[in-house]
């Protein structure tokens, strides 16, 4: 008896890429049953997709027809989509978690900085407040220089 030769890379290229286009062209059937609201059945899918009941039952095959939820897995729980939809829910839910935690320290960074405003404002008035009296003094004393005849030249005091 014979022992079989392995398969060439470029032969093993050649599977794989025949593979790959068969799982296109089974895939793009399903999709565009469903887009016209056909009922993906395997008689339905052969005759869209051109293949036979033999390519049907591939296991890369049953993969496709698992994972897009027809033929034989149509209505049933589809355990590697809710694997995969879990995983996903789970990275959401931390990922979810993460952006609350800085959002909560941004919404902090955001109070201490309204904080510093306030104050910074409130030292502004008292600033204003204080310049307002200087100017009112600054005035009267102009005016009682002015009536005891007091000129003060060419000092400016309007800066």
């Amino acid at each position: 008896m014979g022992t079989r030769k392995p398969p060439t890379p470029a032969m093993q290229a050649m599977y794989a890429k025949k593979r790959e286009d068969t799982i296109n062209l089974i895939r793009d059937a399903i999709h565009a049953m469903k887009g016209f609201g056909e009922h993906v059945t395997k008689k339905n899918l052969m005759e869209r997709a051109g293949v036979s009941s033999g390519t049907l039952s591939k296991p890369y095959v049953l993969e496709v027809l698992e994972a897009e939820g027809v033929c034989q897995f149509e209505g049933k729980t589809n355990s590697l989509r809710m694997k995969t939809i879990d995983r996903e829910y789970g990275e959401l839910v931390k990922e979810t978690e993460m952006m609350r935690r800085r959002i909560k320290k941004l919404d902090e960074r955001i109070m201490d900085l309204q904080r510093q405003k306030d104050a910074i404002n409130k030292q502004l008035a008292n600033i204003k407040a204080g310049n307002a009296i200087l100017r009112g003094q600054r005035q009267m004393l102009m005016e009682r220089l002015e009536s005891v005849g007091v000129s003060l030249g060419e000092i400016r005091f309007d800066q």
